[in-house]
């Protein structure tokens, strides 16, 4: 425009082109107020005057996460060259996620990247690779495992006469080969593996005193019973390989091990222990003793011969019953004929008519391991020892005193409750709290206890039996098998058998004599599985010797 020499004139640049800025007024800048602002004023000198408006490429930044072609100076237009990190182990490349209008192909790992006028950031995403896994005679196929996934795996059931052997192909990944059931830890690669079988060894069961007896393939499962023998009654089954389900049931099953292997239905002599426990005596187990000194409470009967045994105290204290004489039952332990200790299988005690005063009452028992009607313990209670501890010295069994669980070993409660007076029978399993009596050598009674309020009543004497009663079964455990022998133109007799043929301990002498002679013969020599002339030794197994 013209204008008047010092005339103040306004002079504004235009806008810039997309991705460039204004930089600079040049030319005859002298009269330019401020040259770096696009919109400012120019005064007017005496001549003319030019000035120009320049521009600039305008930095913008690329942030490029999980790849490269990261950069702070690209202008509008640029194309750059992007890449996605190389994925972690299992992991693919799925996507461009963000700015993603400049990317040529968002799909694409390594693809290029227009700049806009603006700054933009992109991300590389990843994920799972599937992977598939084949196996042949078995299961745990998929086709969708990823890797460091833990696939259970279980070779199929070997057809009849074959077992599994071990797994073959990718098995670098299976936790244990010879395993039937096993796992997979998947790759970052499909694979396959394969379950993989060998004729299957077989081998005889000798079923001693039993059945069940036979050729077997490793690993079947077979039915065996035990046999019967007159006085004998059925203990355990033992044997040096191989597994038994139950070892005490003389009908169970056993696994067969790889190897020939004997099994034995091993026998305990039948003593009849219960009629000992039963004796109409009221001196032996059936002797209560209950007194003031050491019970608060007033006691109907201290000996109990008489009808009734009741036993009460006031609210809040329990109750402690104590049966003296039970020591006597085990002052000799029962043993076999031949030699061989006898152990507690089961011990009950009965309580006849017992009234706890309410349905909810229990009732314990548990065994004195010092005698607290002498010595010491006679005037002082606390130096009563229970079953794997001490009365503590604050607790009493006189008056005031109070009772508190943690001071017994409770090994049972009582079957049944009634609330009305004299109904039934309690019965409660002391096994437990009897069975280490013959180690420890210091058995002073049982104590009877009940948490109740009411009352603790017990019949001294029902059906001509005394109560309270205990009844202990007897196992005769065997330190050694027994074996049949069976002595073919012979007799045998031994400490255990009372007929020929017969079962007899192993390692046990036994007499065998020979049958008289023919005439005109003499006795030569025994043959088959011998011991020697005049007796015969039981082998490890049975035995048929011949005359």
């Amino acid at each position: 425009g013209t204008y008047d020499e010092d005339e103040e004139v306004n002079i504004a640049a235009d806008a810039p082109a997309t991705g460039m800025h204004f930089d600079a007024w040049t030319g005859d800048t002298s009269g330019v107020a401020n040259v770096y602002a696009s919109s400012t004023t120019f005064t007017m000198p005496a001549d003319d005057a030019e000035v120009t408006a320049t521009y600039d490429w305008t930095d913008y930044s690329l942030s490029v996460a999980s790849g490269n072609g990261d950069g702070t100076t690209y202008h509008y237009g640029d194309v750059i060259n992007v890449a996605a990190d190389a994925p972690a182990t299992g992991k693919h490349f799925v996507a461009w996620t963000g700015d993603t209008t400049g990317l040529a192909d968002i799909y694409d790992d390594t693809t290029t990247f227009t700049m806009s006028a603006a700054n933009a950031s992109i991300t590389a995403t990843y994920d799972w690779t599937d992977y598939t896994l084949s196996v042949t005679n078995g299961t745990g196929d998929g086709t969708t495992y990823h890797y460091g996934d833990v696939i259970n795996i279980a070779a199929d059931a070997p057809q009849s006469g074959y077992v599994f052997d071990e797994w073959t192909g990718d098995t670098t990944y299976v936790s244990n080969v010879n395993a039937s059931s096993t796992t997979f830890i998947m790759p970052a690669a499909n694979s396959s593996i394969t379950a993989t079988y060998i004729l299957a060894s077989q081998h005889t069961l000798t079923v001693s005193n039993g059945t069940g007896g036979g050729t077997y393939t490793t690993g079947d499962v077979i039915n065996i019973s035990a046999g019967s023998i007159s006085g004998y009654v059925f203990y355990k089954w033992t044997g040096s390989a191989g597994t038994f389900a139950d070892d005490s049931d003389e009908t169970t099953t056993f696994t067969m091990p790889d190897a020939d292997v004997t099994i034995y239905a091993n026998c305990s002599e039948a003593i009849d222990e219960l009629s000992k426990l039963r004796e109409g005596s009221a001196t032996g187990f059936t002797t209560v003793t209950v007194d003031d000194a050491h019970l608060t409470g007033t006691v109907d009967t201290a000996d109990g011969t008489g009808t009734n045994i009741t036993v009460r105290a006031g609210t809040g204290l329990a109750y402690q019953v104590a049966l003296y004489g039970i020591n006597d039952l085990f002052t000799t332990i029962p043993t076999t004929s031949g030699g061989n200790p006898a152990t507690i299988a089961s011990a009950t005690l009965h309580l006849f008519r017992y009234n706890a005063g309410s349905s909810s009452d229990t009732v314990y028992v548990d065994r004195m391991l010092t005698d607290w009607m002498t010595g010491d313990a006679g005037t002082n209670e606390t130096d009563v020892t229970f079953l794997h501890r001490d009365k503590s010295a604050d607790l009493h069994w006189a008056s005031g005193g109070a009772f508190s669980s943690s001071d017994y070993t409770t090994t049972g409660e009582a079957s049944s409750f009634w609330t009305s007076t004299y109904n039934g029978e309690v019965t409660i399993d002391v096994t437990s709290i009897l069975q280490d009596i013959y180690s420890t050598g210091n058995n002073y009674g049982l104590v009877i206890r009940t948490d109740a309020t009411g009352g603790l009543s017990f019949r001294a004497s029902e059906n001509g039996s005394y109560m309270p009663y205990l009844e202990i079964n007897y196992a005769y455990g065997l330190a050694t098998p027994m074996h049949y022998l069976d002595v073919e133109g012979a007799t045998a007799t031994g400490e255990v058998a009372t007929n020929e043929p017969g079962y007899f301990w192993e390692g046990q002498g036994v007499t065998i004599t020979a049958d008289t002679p023919a005439a005109g013969k003499i006795f030569n020599m025994w043959v088959g599985d011998v011991g020697y002339h005049n007796g015969f030794t039981m082998l490890t197994k049975d035995c048929t010797p011949y005359a």
